[in-house]
């Protein structure tokens, strides 16, 4: 089943993201993990640095983030999720 979840990006927007309930569930925990790595997922790459999440079509994210914590995207995923 895909879910949507609603982001909100540096430049001050919020990116809607669909994605299967794996693919969300597959990003939480990589966010949990505190992990640094790329992870490819539902058509776009995430990379989590820090206090942001960076995201990119392909390749390595380093320009473009979601103004949002791990925990805050975390907890719009449980939310898509419940």
């Amino acid at each position: 089943m895909t879910r949507s979840i609603a982001l909100r990006t540096y430049w001050g927007d919020w990116m809607k993201l669909s994605m299967s309930e794996t693919q969300l569930f597959k990003l939480r925990a990589h966010l949990q993990a505190g992990s640094t790595k790329t992870i490819a997922l539902g058509g776009h790459v995430f990379r989590p640095q820090g206090d942001v999440l960076f995201f990119a079509n392909s390749g390595t994210p380093s320009k473009y983030y979601f103004e949002m914590s791990p925990q805050e995207v975390i907890a719009v995923i449980d939310e898509a999720l419940s």
